[in-house]
């Protein structure tokens, strides 16, 4: 689709640039749908904590609340609110399970990966680079 010129670069037809440009614009407006789809749930629990009125929040068209108030976190940290009142225990429990589920899936992929590695199987030709 490209013809050499003398200097030895391509020369791109116009339908090509025109496709690319589309191909572009298409890649860009994905992008920022899937960013807008993925950040919608942090902004839904942004709304619901800075609620003054304790997350009873009804999608009436404004976008942000009129009077945000950091009441809830204050709840949290202070604990006082009866569902938090182990709210730090809770958060190192939390913690601890991540790392410790952290830890042995990085273990037994590396070991699952060494021992698959050294297994000489037909067709592995297509795994290499």
């Amino acid at each position: 689709m490209s013809v050499a010129r003398a200097s030895g670069g391509p020369v791109l037809h116009s339908g090509s640039r025109l496709r690319r440009g589309l191909v572009e614009a298409a890649s860009v407006i994905l992008v920022v749908a899937l960013l807008i789809w993925s950040l919608m749930p942090v902004y839904n629990m942004l709304l619901i904590a800075l609620d003054p009125d304790e997350g009873d929040i009804e999608f009436e068209g404004i976008l942000w609340p009129p009077n945000p108030s950091l009441h809830s976190f204050r709840a949290v940290v202070t604990q006082g609110y009866w569902l938090v009142e182990d709210f730090w225990r809770q958060l190192a429990n939390s913690f601890f399970i991540g790392l410790m589920t952290m830890f042995l899936t990085t273990l037994i992929g590396s070991l699952a990966s060494f021992a698959l590695g050294r297994m000489r199987l037909s067709g592995s030709w297509l795994l290499a680079n």
